[in-house]
């Protein structure tokens, strides 16, 4: 029974070695208190944070002057901004935020490779990568990691689905009055209604935008049961009319497959049904 009982003991010994082990690695992203004239780090976007000074302190919030303005932010949402010669542990994988030019704008990265005192990371918002060095990173808490990482995962759909195009019908020509779908800015599809015909190009009437004249090229013809195609297989990329927006037309992948209606699922991850007359395919 004594032997039992110190098996027992040592191994709640050692569970709480590996949960002090665990605080240590986590030290640098606890929660810390801050005071007037301190500058700080804070979200405000999900691409990344801003910077700016404690103005004052209550309780657990903290009002911060952010260029012309002051925002409160709980004392869980704000960090300090290092320190020049700061040396965080930062390793490949690890999710951050980091100062990549001047002015108060941390954005958010994931770190790609470690050279000594080089960092190489990728940015989540356009894709740049840089080397930078440890003073410039920021390492935060697992809240803004997890929307770091549903930011990335939702980029990196996005970026498989626009490889693909959709294409207008073979002979389809706009007319004027015509009910269509079209690309009103690089991958932003609208709908909208021929107004004219100006050569190669249609003016388009939308809904709330002023008129624009788009090539003939990113102009498709709004789905309907008369002129719809077969259903598209899972795993495919479509255009649909998004459920939040009528007007608006987002990348989605087709997820299920039944006759003539299916799921798709779109970047934010939400899903959403469509029958044969409400998408359109990318190829």
């Amino acid at each position: 029974m004594k032997k039992l009982w110190l098996i027992c003991l040592a191994s709640m010994l050692l569970a709480a070695c590996g949960n002090l082990r665990m605080s240590s690695n986590t030290a640098a992203v606890e929660v810390e208190k801050h005071k007037v004239g301190d500058s700080v780090a804070f979200s405000v976007s999900r691409e990344g944070f801003g910077e700016g000074k404690v103005e004052s302190v209550d309780n657990s919030r903290y009002n911060i002057k952010y260029g012309q303005s002051t925002v409160t932010k709980e004392e869980s949402d704000v960090y300090a901004v290092p320190k020049s010669g700061a040396k965080p542990n930062l390793k490949t994988g690890d999710i951050a935020v980091a100062k990549m030019e001047d002015g108060p704008y941390w954005a958010g990265f994931e770190v790609t490779g470690v050279n000594g005192e080089v960092i190489e990371v990728k940015e989540f918002w356009r894709g740049r990568t840089a080397n930078l060095s440890p003073d410039k990173f920021i390492m935060v808490r697992p809240v803004a990691i997890a929307e770091f990482q549903k930011l990335k995962a939702e980029n990196e759909f996005s970026a498989k689905a626009k490889q693909a195009k959709p294409r207008p019908p073979v002979g389809y020509k706009p007319k004027v009055g015509d009910r269509v779908v079209v690309e009103w800015t690089t991958n932003s599809w609208w709908e909208g209604e021929i107004a004219s015909i100006l050569g190669t190009k249609a003016k388009i009437k939308w809904n709330s935008f002023p008129e624009s004249e788009i090539a003939f090229d990113k102009i498709m013809p709004y789905p309907t049961p008369e002129n719809s195609t077969t259903m598209p297989t899972a795993n495919s990329y479509v255009l649909v009319k998004t459920a939040t927006d009528p007007k608006r037309w987002d990348y989605a992948q087709v997820i299920a497959v039944n006759g003539n209606s299916g799921d798709v699922k779109f970047a934010t991850g939400k899903t959403q049904p469509i029958k044969a007359d409400e998408f359109i395919a990318l190829n």
